[in-house]
């Protein structure tokens, strides 16, 4: 799927990107092996995904997308851009390095890219909810994504995945909460609660 980049015009990468990340991917890691891990087929390509990527399209959106997807069901993948960095052509060394250093500034020695300014792009939308009944989908960003094949097609008209918007998870969930799986979590679920504890005292004793 990613070498039809190296045939297919321009204007269809971001196409093929998406549905990658989207839909391809997510079924291949979960939709076949969801409790044993990341299959060896995919652990195998990630690294050469990436520079096929990078090689043949030169817009970063693209290359953080597929970046990202990788992350979210894959160990280590700043390996995989190591990988690329010593093995790879020379036009994809220097968007693979901004990539690296961009997600793990940790691992940039200092000093070492004096003139190194950071990864600059404009991100891509969220995914909106697919659920054919459900109201107003256009303003409602995905949540969770549901692998159910029987499901996706009852509920989205689409195989799967299929993206749900918070309310209409909700309305699925229980009897179905397994094949749910969280992409974007709510505002409420995010911890507002200062980590450091010490600080957050002295600036309230501080007021």
């Amino acid at each position: 799927m990613i070498s039809t980049l190296a045939t297919f015009p321009p204007f269809l990468h971001k196409d093929i990107i998406e549905y990658l990340s989207t839909s391809f991917l997510p079924m291949a890691i979960l939709g076949s092996s969801r409790r044993e891990g990341v299959p060896a087929h995919v652990n195998l390509s990630a690294s050469s995904m990436l520079m096929i990527a990078m090689q043949y399209t030169s817009n970063p959106v693209y290359h953080c997308q597929l970046l990202e997807c990788l992350m979210k069901y894959k160990q280590e993948v700043w390996k995989d851009l190591l990988y690329v960095i010593a093995y790879g052509p020379s036009q994809v060394k220097p968007p693979a390095v901004q990539m690296l250093f961009h997600y793990w500034p940790n691992l940039k020695p200092p000093g070492a890219i004096s003139e190194y300014r950071g990864l600059q792009y404009t991100a891509w939308n969220p995914i909106h909810c697919q659920h054919i009944e459900c109201h107003n989908a256009i303003n409602k960003p995905a949540v969770k994504m549901c692998i159910d094949p029987s499901l996706s097609v009852a509920l989205g008209d689409k195989p799967p995945p299929l993206y749900l918007c918070e309310e209409c998870s909700q309305r699925i969930a229980g009897d179905h909460s397994e094949w749910l799986i969280d992409v974007l979590l709510p505002q409420a679920e995010i911890s507002a609660i200062c980590q450091k504890k010490v600080r957050a005292n002295h600036l309230c004793g501080g007021a």
